[in-house]
């Protein structure tokens, strides 16, 4: 069906060139069992709207400037909006999808904005709303269709993660870093509970490190600064704890989360610690003497002379840094050695392996 006019459509189809002015294209086409019609609608030798039609229901629908629709099983599940002709904010792609809620069946309803998961909400079969997550909220509350309890997430300005596929954004792990429903930059703590409110799943993140107690498929773990550590420990009063055991400590990071534990200052006046250097940024060198271990460092005579290498093999240097991000205090191990004296050296050492000959990085903006 042609109306009479100049547009040009190309030859698909049709034995020469077409022009239209005003009216529509209509397309018959089969495939397999399925019919399909495709309509296209031309004013003022434009086209404005496009539709594809599957045995009599549009699978497609676009209309230039307004709107873009997509259809699966009848149901329309994606529409992205060009224009905001409401006022109310309605531009963006918004999605809706049958999708099953820790095995409830309903449908999740997301809308984007420039990219981002602006607002998601799922209702299930019995028109029971089972959560509405909103981006920068800092809750989200979660129940059954029975409206018994089902989760609780709780942070700063909650960043939902999801893609236009439009699942719930509890099953989708992009950009997560593996850190499962961890949705803020600074801390984000969850609950999920199964049908008899027993606490099946618990977690806490700071500054995206497992923090305290910790649930998982029932089973309780301890976190401290996001080192993983028994129960005794994570419940042993600071003072219980020997400061000379955490020097000891071979593992960098459960020395670091210790030292956090027990606090620094303890740790250096019951193991005769010393402050070599501090600088502006706050940052701290400290020099501990301790009993000669073969997992300190050692470096060769070209690197240091045989006095220097027996004082380093005796003696533990922490660095305390301060994150630019966090503001958490991180304590690392530098070699005790007159070449990383201060604190900048020390640092410019954790970059490039305390490499003597290494040169100085420079960062425009730490983070």
């Amino acid at each position: 069906m042609f109306g009479g006019g100049y547009g040009f459509y190309g030859t698909r189809n049709f034995t020469s060139d077409t022009y239209i002015a005003d009216g529509n294209i209509v397309i018959n086409e089969s495939y397999k069992k399925d019919k399909y019609k495709t309509i296209i609608k031309v004013v003022d030798k434009k086209v404005v709207e496009k539709k594809v039609l599957k045995n009599g229901s549009f699978t497609f629908w676009l209309k230039y400037g307004e709107f873009q629709k997509e259809r699966s099983n009848g149901t329309t599940h994606k529409i992205i909006r060009y224009s905001n002709k409401t006022g109310k904010g309605k531009d963006g792609l918004c999605v809706r999808k049958d999708y099953k809620l820790e095995g409830y069946s309903g449908t999740c309803y997301t809308f984007f904005c420039n990219g981002r998961l602006l607002w998601q909400k799922f209702k299930y079969d019995n028109n029971v709303i089972g959560y509405y997550a909103r981006h920068n909220h800092n809750q989200v509350i979660g129940i059954r269709p029975d409206r018994k309890a089902l989760f609780l997430i709780e942070g700063s300005k909650l960043n939902f993660k999801g893609n236009g596929e439009g699942e719930p954004f509890l099953y989708n792990t992009l950009g997560y870093n593996g850190q499962k429903w961890n949705l803020s930059a600074t801390e984000c703590s969850y609950i999920f509970y199964d049908k008899r409110g027993r606490i099946k799943e618990k977690g806490n993140f700071v500054n995206n490190q497992r923090s305290g107690e910790w649930t998982e498929n029932y089973r309780k773990y301890f976190f401290i600064n996001g080192v993983k550590v028994n129960k005794k420990l994570f419940n042993a009063p600071p003072e219980s704890i020997d400061p000379q055991v955490v020097l000891n400590e071979p593992n960098a990071q459960a020395r670091s989360m210790l030292l956090k534990k027990i606090g620094l200052e303890r740790v250096v006046e019951k193991c005769k610690g010393k402050l070599i250097h501090k600088d502006e940024k706050g940052h701290k060198l400290y020099d501990f003497p301790i009993k000669n271990r073969l997992d300190h460092y050692h470096f060769q005579n070209e690197y240091a002379t045989e006095e220097e290498d027996r004082y380093d093999n005796n003696h533990l240097r922490i660095l305390q840094v301060i994150c630019t991000t966090t503001k958490e205090n991180y304590f690392l191990r530098v070699p005790a050695l007159p070449k990383w004296n201060t604190c900048e050296s020390a640092r410019q050492g954790t970059f490039n392996g305390f490499d003597p000959n290494a040169k100085p990085i420079n960062f425009e903006r730490e983070t």
